[in-house]
């Protein structure tokens, strides 16, 4: 679902709780080091949504103030919800001006 929102907390971290660095483990990313993000924004609350960026994504320019049109995805898999976002494609860009 694309949503325009405001973005009202954001979290970045490098490393798991742990303390070892987040890591891509495959694709054409695969060992490359990630920042994992997490954003809250007006129209969720409290509800947190994630997004793991390389240094050169755009979500690593998101800031608390921000007005964004963003795509919110939220999957469940058995007892885990999973709460991602992500900038839309143009194909989602299109279907959104189309819903207006």
């Amino acid at each position: 679902m694309i949503k325009k929102v405001t973005i009202t907390k954001v979290y970045k971290g490098t490393t798991k709780k742990d303390g070892t660095p987040y890591v891509i483990s495959k694709g054409t990313n695969a060992g490359k080091n990630f920042t994992r993000i997490g954003i809250q924004t007006d129209a969720h609350g409290e509800k947190t949504y994630y997004n793991n960026a390389l240094d050169s994504d755009k979500a690593m320019t998101i800031e608390e103030g921000q007005a964004l049109l963003l795509s919110f995805t939220e999957t469940v898999d058995g007892d885990n919800t999973w709460l991602n976002f992500n900038f839309p494609s143009k194909d989602q860009l299109s279907e959104y001006a189309n819903s207006l």
